[in-house]
């Protein structure tokens, strides 16, 4: 239904104007008087923050509240706020034990990569 009006609006953007019981009633559309925001914007921001988180990731620079956790952060967009799920802990699992991606240290190479050079 809403692809149904959202195709019709876009053939005859006069629709827009219409309430939505005339839509409905003469043009068989529901949905009307709403439009939905573009992906754009969330698109561009779930882009920045993987890569902030990359980066963070890979030499840290973030100053994040003690509650999030450095490697799972949700950006929640309705509401506008940030988290991070706090899953419980696998005394088994690798990565819930010390976080071991995230203690590991570079070594004496940038991410221990000789052809990326010495740290300093």
């Amino acid at each position: 239904m809403k692809l149904k009006y959202e195709k019709a609006i876009e053939e005859r953007p006069e629709l827009a104007t219409l309430d939505p019981e005339t839509l409905k009633r003469e043009y068989y559309l529901a949905g009307g008087g709403v439009h939905a925001p573009g992906v754009g914007p969330f698109t561009s921001a779930t882009a920045d923050a993987a890569v902030a988180t990359l980066m963070n990731l890979i030499k840290p620079f973030r100053k994040l509240p003690s509650d999030l956790r450095q490697d799972n952060i949700w950006h929640d967009f309705v509401h506008m706020t940030i988290h991070s799920n706090t899953p419980a802990d696998d005394p088994d699992c690798i990565y819930c034990k010390t976080h071991a991606l995230l203690l590991k240290g570079e070594g004496a190479y940038r991410l221990e990569m000789p052809a990326l050079g010495k740290l300093k």
